[in-house]
């Protein structure tokens, strides 16, 4: 079932189509019952009553979901906060919506009519908001703005100008991986497949200045079944040695994934503002790296996160950390990949030629 969970929560819940759709993947042969849970899901947890009914399309090929919905009026305040959300002005929003001036008035006018409730958006233009906002198209039928996505623990060392460049990105991407996350739990429960992770949280609530990185080694290689480095560096290239460790924190429980934009290159993140984000859920716990990182960096901010699932953080680190927290997670993993001994042979051995 992991393994089918994992497809879904590689698939973008950000497209138009909305989060409905992105459940195709589960209908095929034995997973009709996972579609079904996570289609109820959907419709308990929408206040309004957007789908009156899902027709299931069987033919010889593929099975097709179609809807036959009823959509409510669009609340004006969720179209300012997805456009805000999103990082735009009113007149940068009006032009990627594709608005046009008219005689008496200006695109950037008949937008902030929308966004007043003066004016009725059209379909199209709401397909238009869902792709340029990143949203998936459901969202503009809520009743008003959801809250904003909890990061968790902030990690990270930034000035003010990354922060400001940035930050509706990182937001953006926080929301999408929550929910991808929430999605993937809850389809679990409903299928009865839940089971609490031992090692999530295994180390919580230890003080960081009286226990040694060496602890959280050892917790690493007994509970993801690894030896290292020497099954790292047994590898033929990074690229096999960081599918070593992935395949081995899925094989325990854990949902990694690789994303460093939010669909195109236009919103990739700098490795210096997000390198990793971690959920520590018991259930579903998630790992998401940032795929602009070369493997081997790969490899180190897996490793990072990891040792934060043992300490039951979640929250989200970039290039340099600041925090105790941070530099005991960036310890362990340097020492698993590198361990000190083995580097003071190098360096020494280095010298003596």
């Amino acid at each position: 079932m992991r393994s089918s969970l994992l497809r879904i929560s590689d698939e973008r819940l950000s497209s138009a189509s909305g989060p409905l759709l992105s459940l195709t993947g589960l209908v095929s042969g034995r997973n009709i019952g996972y579609y079904n849970a996570a289609r109820g899901l959907f419709q308990t947890r929408l206040r309004y009553p957007i789908i009156a009914g899902f027709v299931h399309n069987r033919s010889a090929d593929n099975r097709q979901l179609t809807t036959d919905a009823f959509m409510p009026a669009v609340n004006p305040e969720i179209l300012v906060w997805a456009r805000e959300t999103a990082g735009m002005s009113q007149g940068e929003a009006a032009r990627k919506i594709v608005l046009h001036d008219s005689r008496n008035v200006t695109a950037t006018d008949k937008l902030a009519a929308m966004e007043r409730g003066q004016k009725e958006p059209s379909r199209s233009v709401l397909s238009r908001m869902a792709r340029q906002y990143r949203r998936p198209l459901i969202t503009f039928y809520m009743s008003g703005p959801p809250r904003k996505g909890d990061r968790g623990a902030d990690f990270r060392t930034l000035d003010q100008e990354q922060f400001d460049t940035h930050h509706h990105l990182v937001d953006a991407l926080v929301r999408e991986v929550r929910s991808r996350q929430s999605m993937v739990r809850a389809v679990m429960e409903a299928e009865r497949e839940a089971k609490r992770l031992p090692f999530v949280g295994k180390m919580q609530g230890i003080d960081l200045l009286s226990v040694h990185t060496s602890d959280a080694i050892d917790a690493i290689c007994q509970e993801f079944n690894l030896e290292l480095p020497a099954q790292y560096y047994s590898q033929p290239n990074a690229n096999n040695a960081f599918g070593l460790l992935r395949s081995k924190a899925e094989a325990a429980g854990v949902f990694v994934l690789l994303k460093g934009n939010l669909g195109s290159y236009h919103t990739n993140l700098p490795v210096d503002v997000f390198r990793g984000f971690v959920i520590s859920d018991r259930i579903a716990p998630f790992v998401v790296i940032n795929s602009q990182d070369p493997p081997s960096a790969q490899s180190f901010t897996l490793l990072h996160e990891l040792v934060h699932l043992l300490l039951g953080d979640t929250g989200i680190s970039g290039n340099i950390g600041g925090t105790d927290r941070e530099m005991f997670c960036n310890s362990a993993a340097s020492e698993c990949l590198l361990p000190s001994v083995e580097l003071v042979r190098l360096i020494s051995g280095r010298n003596r030629v």
